[in-house]
């Protein structure tokens, strides 16, 4: 019997191979060249291309695997790692950041093998899979054989070394030639900072200092610290500082700048660009690393090739943010990030004796390296996540725990929500039912594909159109919400289903308003942040779980009202509560859950996170050492708030 043979990318010389051989194949992808040999051959029944969807992909009982393959990904680059634990190299080259290279390393790998690991998860037991580079590593390899599915480099690949020699000419030469050409060019220049700042990475929402809507600055809203000593800096395209930004930031005293031009539709917003430092720094970064590498070659310590190629991207970082943090005279970053440049940006900190701060944002159940941190302080909801970033490839100094970050919200936004409840009961509801949504779509890494969601929709749109007490608001993640459903349209026009949307990247208001205004709060499993803020609110909030995540801890809590996994019960759950005066009271394993996740429930967390902030600058400012520093702003957080918060 002919194995199935199924191509990762199908190029030129593969597909002349199948063609002399006379084979049949699948292909995930294929190279432009060999697109039109295909369609000139009319040999598309022949070699096909395989469509998947990270939604697909489920377990035994239609439980949805994507989480559980993002903890193989963990796993299979510690492991790839530990391979290189007793080269040479790492015990010369920077060795102040041999953690952190190797952090960054993994995170490269994560970035360079994910994919593949989807589609071993994607193909069926016995198939081939060609894979069109080098990295059939050792970890890789055992992977799919445990999936029954055998890893093939097919001969005719060249791609793996082109691209590595691409990498690194791109990382010492391009990179660098380029940022001198956007320096020449540069109009809007920045003036050097000779005052110590904080910095903060705009965060997607509004430059306000409202309590009861999303703010860029909602770090700063409850802190001593002043406003004139915060830097906010930018470098997303999609989300670029506006007039209107500037005009608050102006109000309110606060320094910024963009990274490049197209972060800034504003002409008043400086631009920063390199100096001599950058070159300087990357020079003498990448003849060690060049020296380091011939040096550990002779003694037998070789290198993959995917490594060399992340140190040359490590230097390049590490250079390009030294010449940041240096020439705005940063003291403390804190930055909502974790993609692997977050690695570098730390170790120049670091080293130019500054403090790298980061938080938690979101509701992370499982271990996932995306997530690994090197942050100096991580402030974390409570200590229910610490073994999860531990476990995602971490090397955090101290871990504080704050409670659930935007909880100063739910006060706030409390007459908002009295107010809009008072709205729709106007137009007959007595049971007012809040649904907040995640991203949907049909592309390859969605989990949540249209077909489901559109299920859901027409599941509340329906109960509204069936029951005139019966109300939803429904609140997309993200602004600018876009979705044809009929009985969606036929329910608006009842005024009891209410399409909660605004924003520029995602919507204003925090879920605590939708939620406070409603008698039951329905949120997805796979998400959960939203989850915790509503209940945190006192709102009743149950999950739907369509995705059947029957391995997520919060299956293993005995309340049978709490998750369901499809939309019947549910149904049947709604109607029970409805005309109920007195609320389901949560069982005591729920309760204790909500302890670990956040300790405190009481409001506060920007309060100790700004207490700790103003600590740290204050000490760094007046030019104590790093970590006397860190120290003393740690021991005062405990004094505060209590030893068992903070660890270190």
């Amino acid at each position: 019997m002919q194995k199935n043979i199924v191509y990762e990318k199908l190029g030129l010389f593969g597909l002349i191979n199948l063609i002399i051989l006379n084979k049949q194949a699948e292909y995930f992808n294929i190279s432009r060249f060999a697109w039109l040999l295909l369609r000139l051959f009319r040999l598309q029944e022949r070699i096909n291309q395989k469509r998947w969807q990270s939604a697909s992909i489920t377990g035994d009982d239609g439980e949805l695997l994507v989480p559980k393959i993002h903890e193989d990904i963990t796993s299979i680059c510690h492991d790839i790692g530990e391979e290189s634990l007793n080269n040479s190299f790492f015990r010369h080259f920077d060795s102040n950041n041999c953690n952190k290279i190797r952090i960054f390393l993994a995170k490269k790998l994560k970035e360079r093998i994910e994919r593949r690991i989807f589609l071993i998860n994607v193909l069926t037991a016995g198939d081939v899979f060609c894979v069109s580079d080098n990295l059939c590593l050792l970890g890789i390899m055992k992977y799919a054989q445990n999936n029954e599915i055998e890893l093939e480099r097919h001969k005719f690949a060249l791609s793996g070394l082109i691209n590595s020699i691409y990498l690194i000419i791109r990382f010492s030469l391009l990179f660098p030639l380029y940022q001198l050409f956007k320096t020449i060019i540069n109009k809007r220049r920045f003036a050097c900072s000779r005052l110590p700042v904080i910095a903060s990475y705009y965060n997607l929402v509004d430059m306000h200092l409202d309590k009861d809507k999303r703010s860029a600055l909602f770090l700063f809203l409850k802190s001593k610290l002043k406003l004139k000593d915060v830097l906010i800096y930018f470098d997303r395209a999609d989300v670029p500082c506006t007039d209107e930004m500037v005009d608050e930031m102006d109000r309110s005293g606060i320094k910024y700048i963009a990274i490049n031009k197209k972060a800034a539709s504003s002409n008043r917003v400086p631009i920063w660009s390199v100096s001599r430092t950058f070159f300087k720094v990357l020079l003498r970064r990448n003849l060690s690393l060049i020296f380091n590498l011939f040096m550990a070659s002779f003694k037998g310590d070789f290198l993959r090739p995917i490594d060399i190629c992340g140190l040359f991207e490590f230097n390049c970082f590490y250079a390009y943010n030294f010449d940041f943090y240096k020439s705005l005279n940063i003291k403390i970053d804190n930055i909502v990030s974790w993609d692997s440049q977050i690695v570098p940006r730390a170790a120049a900190l670091n080293d130019l004796g500054g403090v790298f701060v980061q938080y938690q944002l979101a509701n992370s159940p499982k271990a996932n390296i995306t997530l690994g941190s090197v942050a100096d302080v991580y402030f974390l909801f409570g200590p229910y996540y610490k073994d999860i970033l531990l476990k995602s490839k971490s090397d955090i100094n101290c871990f504080a725990y704050s409670g659930y970050i935007t909880d100063y919200s739910f006060e706030a936004v409390r007459n908002k929500s009295a107010l809009l409840r008072q709205k729709i009961m106007e137009n007959g509801a007595k049971f007012i039912i809040s649904f907040f949504d995640e991203s949907f779509g049909d592309s390859e890494n969605e989990v949540f594909p249209s077909t489901r969601a559109k299920s859901i929709y027409d599941f509340f749109a329906e109960l509204v159109i069936d029951n005139p007490d019966i109300a939803v608001i429904h609140k997309p993640k993200k602004a600018g919400f876009s979705f044809e459903s009929k009985l969606v349209n036929q329910a608006l026009k009842t005024k009891r289903y209410i399409l909660w949307t605004g924003g520029k990247y995602l919507t204003d208001s925090f879920p605590s308003e939708i939620a406070q205004a409603s008698d039951l709060s329905v949120s997805l499993l796979f998400g959960g942040t939203v989850f915790l803020e509503t209940i945190l609110s006192n709102v009743p909030s149950v999950f739907l779980d369509l995705e059947k995540l029957y391995y997520y801890d919060e299956y293993k809590i005995n309340e049978k009202q709490f998750v369901f996994d499809n939309l019947v019960d549910l149904k049947k759950h709604i109607f029970s509560l409805k005309g109920k005066v007195q609320k389901n009271e949560p069982s005591a394993e729920l309760v204790e859950m909500l302890k670990q996740k956040d300790p405190f429930q009481d409001g506060r967390a920007i309060e100790r996170i700004g207490d700790y902030l103003y600590l740290l600058f204050e000490g760094l400012k007046n030019g104590g050492e790093k970590d006397s520093v860190l120290a003393f702003a740690s021991n005062e957080y405990a004094k505060k708030w209590g030893e068992q918060n903070i660890e270190c």
